[in-house]
């Protein structure tokens, strides 16, 4: 049920290759994360763009200094676990996200643009998609500079507990140094795990617990 936007992919699938479970080996156990591997895959399963593509290069960059961003709409706002993420596993490996920074939402006052055609560079006036301003409204910045050291099939996890969201988007601030044609920047897979809900009984309990503690300071 989830579903994806982002600024343009000039190889691949679009965003869809980037919550599928392309590139990624989950014989271990399909519904953990963390015991996923990288399966070599290259480009064609990933998300790699040239942000506001300008002849074969990097020459501008979006709102806030971004080069890139993708955003996981999870259909309706869910308490969330952690956030997996996947670096860029292509051959020449510095194509990957260096340092990224990631919002969350769940009614942002700009609707996010229509999801660009597979191959559609992320240029202004090429595709239906293009840059998009987390500062437009409705997102919180949840961490500054999030960071993926790896340049190839670097794995890292972000915290999640206790936020409750529809969208999750990453800006990505700066890459590894790719220079192909210019420079190109990008990310293998995202992964969410569920958070844990307190059931209905549990919350009562936890309640009628912090009343009585209330009740017991004030006539101590």
């Amino acid at each position: 049920g989830v579903s994806a936007s982002n600024g343009g992919d000039r190889y691949g699938p679009g965003p869809i290759g980037v919550i599928d479970g392309s590139g990624i080996d989950k014989t271990v156990d399909a519904d953990d994360p963390s015991t996923w591997l990288h399966d070599g895959s290259g480009y064609q399963s990933e998300l790699m763009c040239w942000f506001f593509k300008d002849g074969d290069g990097l020459p501008t960059t979006g709102s806030n200094g971004k080069l890139a961003w993708i955003s996981l709409d999870l259909g309706s706002s869910e308490a969330v676990g952690e956030l997996w993420l996947f670096n860029n596993n292509y051959q020449g490996g510095p194509s990957g996200t260096a340092t990224y920074n990631l919002y969350t939402a769940d009614s942002p006052t700009v609707a996010l643009p229509a999801t660009p055609n597979k191959n559609a560079f992320a240029s202004t006036g090429l595709t239906p998609a293009g840059d998009y301003d987390f500062s437009s409204g409705g997102w919180t910045l949840f961490n500054t500079a999030g960071v993926l050291t790896a340049p190839k099939a670097g794995t890292t996890s972000v915290d999640l507990t206790g936020v409750s969201a529809r969208y999750l988007a990453l800006e990505i601030m700066t890459g590894h140094g790719d220079t192909y044609n210019g420079g190109r920047v990008g990310i293998e897979e995202l992964a969410v795990t569920a958070g844990v809900i307190p059931e209905p009984g549990t919350m009562g309990l936890l309640v009628v617990a912090g009343f009585v503690v209330l009740l017991y300071r004030r006539h101590s």
